[in-house]
């Protein structure tokens, strides 16, 4: 009799211990593809190479998280923090917004159709029916507020072709915002549109009026939504970081000291667990993945930010065309009840390898 006590009670013990140890959410994050945008401005045949390449970056990204998921690993969602280069795409037809530029040396803009069809083809082969996307500054035009509305609408064109075919794929793609949040396994999953953050020239004259898109209308609205809420853990995914650029050394964020209050506000409750954003092009291996691995990269005055914050590596070859290794690739992050985990998986330049 006491054998078998002895016995249960190690089972319990074990099984408990299991269940600690499973993630409560476990997500993919992916950003700057620059598939639609990538070597726009550059000579023909060099902007031809470098979209081929991002191509392939991006669907080596969709084929690792499906062996990802082969290999017996649980992801509920894919996120992608913008910058699919959506500020070379005709829309204006489509969509309230403006048309794309025409340049004499370079790409021409792409057409609706085949950029809308192709995204949309490659997310149906995805394993993951729920994908999440936040806008980035190469999504629009100028990095403009006032295009704020071509990445809403290039997303709703994407899944009405993804409905449309036959069958009807089952993959679903919703951009994230700051005024809602979407419930998950005991979390919030918020967005916020950090897509002309870079300049105050890009919102200056047209926000708050703008609305979507102004840092004061995006920070309003993000704490109304922190401050209210008394339930799950929150998650914030944005494109630009609230860190220094290590491209051009200096904030990423230009915006104004009042807006900039009310973020650290927000991003520093208890209740935010984690912060995720992109576009960074930095070859550093370092620099993602990690809260620790921007220390260097801290904002005056904005530490708790940046122990939240983590950066994924992006998929384009922008900025990385003669370096080797790359920091190219994709990150798989775990959320448990008291901590966050990530692990990177890089993607190694012209050979497709799964890593």
């Amino acid at each position: 009799m006491r054998l078998r006590r002895i016995l249960a009670a190690f089972v319990l013990l074990c099984c408990f211990s299991f269940a600690e140890d499973k993630p409560a959410l476990t997500f993919v994050q992916i950003t700057d593809a620059h598939v639609f945008d990538e070597g726009y401005n550059q000579k023909t045949d060099s902007g031809y190479k470098s979209v081929g390449e991002d191509w392939s970056s991006l669907h080596w990204a969709v084929q690792r998280i499906n062996e990802l998921i082969r290999a017996g690993e649980r992801i509920d969602f894919v996120v992608y923090t913008g910058d699919l280069g959506l500020q070379n795409v005709e829309l204006d037809k489509d969509c309230t917004v403006v048309p794309a530029k025409v340049l004499l040396e370079g790409l021409p803009p792409i057409k609706k159709e085949w950029a809308v069809g192709k995204i949309a083809r490659e997310l149906n082969t995805l394993a993951v029916t729920s994908v999440y996307f936040v806008p980035g500054n190469n999504d629009i035009i100028n990095e403009a507020v006032t295009d704020a509305a071509r990445p809403a609408c290039f997303v709703k064109l994407v899944q009405t072709e993804l409905s449309s075919f036959a069958p009807p794929s089952p993959v679903h793609i919703t951009e994230l915002k700051s005024a809602t949040a979407v419930s998950l396994n005991g979390f919030r999953l918020v967005g916020l549109n950090s897509a002309s953050f870079k300049s105050d020239d890009n919102y200056k004259k047209d926000c708050p009026a703008a609305g979507e898109g102004c840092p004061e209308v995006e920070m309003d609205a993000l704490q109304k939504l922190v401050s209210a809420w008394l339930g799950d853990p929150i998650l914030i995914f944005t494109h630009e970081p609230d860190l220094k650029d290590p491209f051009r050394l200096g904030p990423t964020w230009k915006i104004s000291d009042p807006v900039r209050a009310k973020w650290k506000m927000a991003a520093c409750d208890n209740k935010v667990m984690g912060i995720f954003a992109g576009h960074f092009h930095d070859s550093d291996r370092n620099l993602y993945g990690s809260t620790t691995a921007t220390r260097n990269l801290i904002v005056p005055d904005s530490e708790c930010v940046a122990k939240k914050t983590w950066v994924a590596p992006p998929l384009a070859i922008k900025n990385q065309t003669d370096k080797n290794p790359g920091a190219r690739g994709l990150l798989l992050v775990k959320v448990f009840k008291d901590e966050i985990k990530s692990d990177v998986y890089w993607y190694e330049s012209g050979t497709g390898r799964l890593h």
